[in-house]
């Protein structure tokens, strides 16, 4: 009566009277043992349960519960033996429990076989039984061969048939999911279990955890709710935390992580870790400094505290002392990619390309799939001249990561680099397919269809960077340039107006749109491009040079004087404005002089095409 009251502590002493009165009596001594297992008078129960066997050795009760306890306490092969010894007693409904604490206990031990085939027991005495098959899944999960999560799966899929509201079965669906990247599924599933069982803590926590990763605004809500249901738990106040600290609020994170590690009475080593993170993104840095000294202090093989400690130092470019940190983290776990990513990213930034380069290869020597890692090799690879090598980097990446547009990208810098063309198209094609929206990617693309010698796509691709950003002078810039190849003269000149009009000191727009106002007959528009560049641009000889001709053209000979020698004051003897100004003498009446001027510019650049203008313009004999 006094255990159905939920009174163990006076059930025990109760019976603790019982058994002295009648010390052979096995109901008092059996009993007396469940009490004292519920008041967590673990060793007491034990010594219950095994005296009750001896006053009943075929006690099915007293060897399935001292099994069970031995389990509780760690006795692993112990208590394997009592279970075992339990599946031969009772009827099929005991039989099936035995059976079923035998497998958790088989399981515990790694025999994993010998687990499935004492579930499937279990099974077979009581076909409705749902907790073997729901181990079941949870051995193939475990074992992780080839077809178990198929096994898993099914087993679920059965569990739920039976019983559409155990929510223990959502919960392992929801892992199933989790694991094949189903983020959608799992949050399904998480939140079913949660709903058919309010208490049950780990479902509505991952259901918060798979919110995180979708960056659905229930995370927060889910993990608010938790902290009052749960008190006592300090994973929400933890993830809280996470989420002020993602939104930038990290005054409010650090109270969050300070409240999460009262709650755990401050072992909680990941809070003291994104605490001393939080310090140092509020500035704190030595504070950050002393959190991950305290963490290592107290755990010497913490490989995360090393880790952070690394990433605050290197920030703060004590580079000698962060890459210890860093090599402190890969002693503490062997393998850690984590850690040899953050050295490769410590010598790159140092520019020791072969040092970094062998960080990344020890990152994903560690793990294969470490996409940063793969990412980051190919770029110091590029940098140490190795375009096969970036190549290959980045193919490796696409692997890891076929939806990741920033390693298409490179690869396709990479296969231009190499002049392998049509393969960095493709490079291009595959990024733009995952984020047609991506305007780096379809310029990128455009200028290889322009080295491909096909405008026409080439135009079309740059027109996609200007419907984004129509100011991308760059882009507009080489659709001009498409459209002088496919002839289209007007298109062209409009596009060169409209780069002078967001930017009247873009030379190469202005030169461009001189030689068409030339061709044009309208020297006065080649005037008007190319007089703010002189005036307050970066002019080139060439500009000197067209924009004294463009005065020619408009009679203004003295003008034009000037312009050329103000270029050459600044290009002393330059071909081209020293054939410009052997034409204005030429003009002035001074022949002898425009042959001296044009001899000179040939000896500097026979080439040069205002040299064969003006040599064309004045006869071959000017320059005899």
């Amino acid at each position: 009566l006094q255990v159905r009251a939920g009174d163990a502590t006076a059930a025990a002493a109760t019976l603790e009277r019982a058994v002295a009165a009648a010390p052979d009596r096995y109901t008092a001594v059996f009993n007396r043992g469940l009490a004292r297992r519920r008041i967590e008078n673990l060793d007491g129960a034990r010594a219950d349960f095994q005296r009750a066997l001896e006053l009943q050795p075929t006690s099915f009760a007293a060897r399935l519960d001292l099994g069970l306890l031995l389990l509780r306490q760690g006795d692993v092969d112990a208590a394997i033996g009592h279970l075992q010894r339990a599946t031969e007693l009772g009827g099929n409904d005991e039989k099936s429990r035995a059976h079923h604490s035998l497998g958790v206990a088989l399981q515990r031990a790694g025999r994993f076989d010998e687990a499935l085939a004492a579930y499937e027991r279990a099974i077979e005495f009581q076909p409705g039984y749902l907790l073997p098959r729901y181990n079941q899944a949870l051995v193939y999960l475990a074992r992780d061969g080839e077809g178990d999560a198929a096994r898993a799966s099914a087993l679920v899929d059965q569990v739920l048939r039976l019983q559409p509201d155990f929510a223990p079965g959502w919960f392992l669906r929801g892992r199933l999911a989790s694991r094949a990247g189903d983020d959608l599924g799992a949050w399904d599933a998480y939140t079913r279990a949660a709903r058919y069982d309010p208490a049950f803590f780990k479902a509505r926590y991952n259901s918060g955890l798979v919110a995180m990763r979708l960056r659905r605004d229930e995370a927060g809500q889910i993990f608010e709710r938790l902290a009052v249901d749960f008190p006592d738990r300090p994973e929400p106040l933890f993830n809280l935390g996470r989420l002020a600290y993602r939104g930038g609020d990290h005054a409010r994170a650090l109270t969050l992580y300070d409240k999460a590690l009262a709650v755990a009475h401050g072992d909680y080593p990941e809070a003291h870790l994104n605490r001393g993170l939080t310090l140092w993104a509020l500035d704190r840095s030595d504070e950050a400094l002393a959190v991950f000294d305290a963490v290592i202090a107290a755990d010497p093989k913490n490989e995360a505290a090393h880790l952070d400690r690394g990433l605050v130092l290197a920030a703060l470019r004590r580079v000698d002392e962060a890459r210890a940190a860093f090599a402190a983290a890969v002693a503490a776990r062997p393998g850690y990619a984590r850690a040899y990513y953050n050295i490769g990213k410590l010598e790159a930034g140092l520019e020791r390309h072969a040092e970094a380069i062998a960080a990344y290869e020890k990152a994903l020597e560690a793990d294969p799939t470490h996409l940063r890692s793969a990412v980051n090799l190919g770029v110091e690879r590029a940098a140490a001249g190795d375009a096969e090598g970036a190549v290959a980097a980045y193919r490796r990446a696409v692997v890891i990561s076929p939806r990741y547009t920033v390693a298409w990208g490179n690869l396709g810098l990479a296969l231009r680099k190499l002049d392998r063309l049509e393969e960095a198209a493709d490079a291009f094609r595959n990024a733009l397919a995952i984020d047609p929206d991506d305007s780096q990617n379809h310029e990128r693309l455009g200028v290889v269809y322009s080295k491909l010698g096909q405008p026409e796509l080439a135009a079309r691709a740059f027109q996609e960077v200007l419907d984004h950003e129509p100011q991308d002078l760059t882009a507009r810039f080489n659709l001009a340039l498409q459209y002088a190849r496919l002839e289209r003269a007007d298109a062209e000149e409009k596009e060169l107006e409209r780069i002078l009009k967001l930017d009247p000191l873009h030379r190469k727009a202005a030169l461009r749109l001189a030689r068409i106002a030339f061709d044009a007959g309208r020297p006065g528009d080649a005037e008007a491009a190319l007089t703010p560049i002189v005036a307050r641009g970066k002019p080139t000889s060439a500009v000197f040079a067209r924009l004294a001709r463009a005065r020619i053209a408009l009679g203004r000979v003295q003008d034009a004087l000037t312009t050329a020698r103000d270029g050459l004051a600044r290009f002393a003897d330059d071909a081209g404005i020293l054939a410009v100004e052997a034409e204005i003498a030429q003009r002035q009446g001074d022949p002898s002089a425009a042959a001296a001027l044009l001899a000179r510019a040939a000896a500097r650049d026979a080439d040069n095409a205002e040299v064969a203008r003006v040599r064309a313009l004045l006869g071959p004999s000017t320059t005899n």
